[in-house]
């Protein structure tokens, strides 16, 4: 008996925008009933198929966000597979405030994600190797840490391996954490997070210095309000924290077999490149590689550095995805 692909879910398109071709996408139950949004996109009919790429976002991010990227891996030849996580884009959010960047289990995200491995097999097969993002990076070194991955190969763009607490230490950062969590104050913002993400200029972002690429991704939100997703809540640091710890666990990393890439931005202001460079001294097969000056999302900066990016993708898989 095929898994259920489950009902057809909105997708939202900008006019002039890059737009993935024959992308579909659907709902399914998560776990807890949350519901989730993922979708697929067919290899270019034009281009000899040579798989499929999973395709994990970081917080704060839904599908139409990636839609370069995923146009990008279709013209490499490659089917995208990807998804909204519980509490952000289109899928469930946790808290009766929808803005609020909230998780309530990173467990329950991953199984989540082997939901819908299940449910996209009958459409896309399993997935050759794996593109993710900051948090979505986080996500994907703990599936291939306990095997729930299975994949020749994953590349990794800024990956949430530390959180970047500024001026504060991270020790310090986690004990005020905890205490907040003891106050019941989970589901409350961390002090200083925008509420609204619609009030960032370009002039103050983090994440890219390309003007144009950080107006789309507003653009998409003001287009659909579901899309936007305010600051993190401290409920959000603590699991956040509690996932770093599991990562971080003595063998964790050892436990890798697939070759992986690792591309930070440096410095970055939102998570540790330096901590992302340490994993892969623990890894048997990874490559570390810095854009010194570039800002945390990659794959959302600058022509010049999403070239660097691909050509570093494309030298990585060749040895490994025959």
């Amino acid at each position: 008996m095929k898994p259920e692909v489950g009902p057809a879910a909105p997708l939202t398109f900008l006019p002039g925008a890059p737009t993935p071709q024959g992308i579909t996408a659907h709902w399914l139950a998560g776990e807890a009933d949350v519901p989730i949004r993922w979708a697929y996109a067919p290899p270019l009919s034009d281009i000899p198929a040579k798989g499929v790429v999973l395709l994990l976002s970081g917080r704060a991010d839904f599908i139409e966000k990636h839609f370069e990227t995923i146009c990008d891996l279709q013209g490499f030849g490659y089917g995208v597979l990807t998804l909204d996580w519980r509490g952000q884009g289109r899928s469930g959010r946790l808290l009766d405030d929808p803005m609020k960047g909230h998780i309530d289990s990173y467990e329950a995200a991953l199984k989540d994600l082997r939901r819908v491995l299940t449910a996209s097999v009958s459409v896309c097969g399993r997935p050759l190797w794996v593109l993710a993002h900051s948090m979505g990076g986080a996500l994907a070194v703990r599936a291939l840490q306990t095997g729930m991955l299975d994949v020749k190969a994953a590349v990794l763009s800024s990956p949430m391996l530390g959180i970047n607490t500024g001026a504060i230490s991270s020790q310090a950062a986690q004990a005020i954490v905890s205490v907040m969590m003891r106050m019941r104050l989970g589901t409350a913002y961390v002090p200083g997070r925008a509420t609204d993400p619609l009030v960032e200029v370009f002039a103050k972002t983090t994440l890219t210095h390309d003007e144009a690429r950080f107006q789309r991704s507003q653009a998409y939100m003001r287009a659909e309000p579901a899309l936007q997703l305010g600051g993190v809540t401290v409920g959000w640091l603590s699991q956040s924290y509690r996932l770093l710890k599991h990562i971080w666990a003595p063998a964790a990393f050892e436990a890798i077999s697939a070759p992986i890439l690792v591309q930070s931005a440096r410095p970055d202001a939102l998570v540790r490149a330096d901590m992302a460079e340490a994993a892969c001294a623990r890894i048997f097969h990874a490559k570390f590689v810095a854009f010194d000056g570039a800002r945390h999302e990659l794959l959302h900066e600058t022509d010049d550095v999403r070239a660097r990016f691909w050509q570093n993708v494309q030298d990585f898989l060749t040895p490994h995805i025959r």
